[in-house]
């Protein structure tokens, strides 16, 4: 078996399975649940690793604040609390039928590395993903993916990773990956 973090994520058990690669678009039931919003983006703040999270203190805030400004209303889609200013708050334990309605019928999801995102991919709504931590062909195939290659970044696809730390930043570089990516960008 290759080793996994040299692989596309959907790769992996194709290899376990001795099964050829293609990527594959998930197929998802989309729930016709009314949604009371109109032009709205989706955003999700969070992830399972501080490493996969966008580390940038001021970065989410300056982006709805710039779709607010643009008139452009921010639903914030994850189960894990905001403390956004000026979003329309879906976090919470809600049923993840009522995240994938959002998604499927937001502009635009902005998320970093995240199951959300997979979601956004399968209802072919556009994604932007802000990751560091991971390389660009790691996820699905995707044309929105904000990263930057002249800093430390990759780390998920590194053997040196130590995967059972949630916290760490495995280059000791105080998450340069993520902290790095601006709003403007």
């Amino acid at each position: 078996l290759k080793n996994w973090r040299n692989l596309p994520l959907q790769q992996v058990p194709c290899e376990i399975l001795g099964i050829p690669y293609e990527p594959i678009k998930p197929k998802i039931s989309i729930p016709d649940i009314n949604i009371p919003y109109e032009n709205y983006i989706c955003i999700t703040e969070h992830t399972s690793r501080k490493s996969k999270y966008w580390n940038n203190p001021n970065g989410w805030q300056e982006v709805v604040d710039y779709c607010l400004l643009k008139g452009v209303n921010v639903v914030v889609c994850s189960k894990e609390p905001t403390t956004l200013r000026g979003v329309i708050d879906r976090t919470g334990d809600l049923p993840l039928s009522n995240r994938v309605a959002l998604i499927n019928k937001a502009k635009v999801l902005i998320a970093p590395s995240t199951g959300l995102a997979w979601i956004a991919y399968a209802t072919n709504t556009p994604c932007i993903m802000i990751s560091g931590s991971t390389e660009d062909w790691h996820e699905f195939p995707n044309p929105h993916r904000i990263i930057i290659k002249d800093v430390c970044h990759g780390c998920i696809n590194n053997e040196k990773y130590n995967f059972n730390d949630k916290l760490d930043c495995p280059e000791n570089k105080d998450y340069i990956c993520s902290k790095s990516i601006s709003s403007n960008m």
